[in-house]
């Protein structure tokens, strides 16, 4: 499900603000991936990450020849693991890994003042995940 205009326009203004290195965790189709490249200065850089090959061609059709912008299709997962020593300001999860898996990793590429969005957020079945406490990065 590609991202509401709300959804949107909230990210275009969260990468106006940050001007630095961003995280899109499920890019799809390149929906949240545009709002957010059209908010981006020329010195900003996106990481996006899809594990979906069908979906994520669409988006490279479409946005992949943006210098700002490196595309990962495979498992968000791994992808985070690589990018433990990278400052993200801000992170958009758009998909399972960074919403019911693999928060604190997630969560731990924050830089100080980051912020961090989860879109499309619905109730799910318990994923072995017993910290429920809501966090904040200050």
């Amino acid at each position: 499900m590609a991202s509401e205009p709300r959804t949107g326009s909230f990210s275009h203004a969260g990468a106006v603000e940050a001007r630095r290195v961003l995280l899109e965790l499920g890019t799809g189709t390149g929906v949240a991936t545009a709002w957010l490249l059209d908010g981006m200065d020329e010195h900003a850089r996106l990481i996006t990450i899809e594990q979906d090959q069908q979906v994520a061609v669409v988006a490279q059709a479409h946005l992949g020849d943006d210098p700002r912008v490196t595309c990962h299709v495979e498992d968000a997962a791994a992808v985070l693991t690589r990018l433990a020593d990278e400052a993200i300001r801000p992170d958009l999860a758009d998909t399972w890994v960074g919403k019911y898996t693999h928060l604190d990793e997630a969560l731990g590429l924050l830089k100080e003042g980051g912020l961090y969005v989860i879109d499309d957020m619905l109730p799910q079945k318990q994923t072995g995940r017993t910290d429920t406490r809501r966090r904040c990065v200050s």
